[in-house]
């Protein structure tokens, strides 16, 4: 299977080109801006369930967190 990365200059036309390439039987439209913003989104959700756990055991008294000006200062 060939590909070919196609650069709109009008975003506008998105829609209009996207339906066009649908029509053809041959073509498969691959939406590659929904795909990164699914895998950003699942990052991020992923990085506040690990926050989310970390708080827990920390209120369970099952890991210790460092304080905010150690985590300042490496900065």
């Amino acid at each position: 299977m060939e590909q070919i990365i196609i650069k709109i200059k009008d975003k506008k036309k998105i829609p209009f080109l996207k339906q066009l390439l649908k029509q053809m039987d041959f073509i498969e439209v691959v939406d590659s801006s929904a795909k990164k913003r699914k895998s950003r989104k699942k990052e991020i959700l992923d990085g506040i369930e690990e926050s989310v756990e970390q708080v827990k055991l920390h209120l369970e008294g099952k890991i210790k967190l460092r304080p905010l000006h150690e985590l300042l200062d490496e900065l």
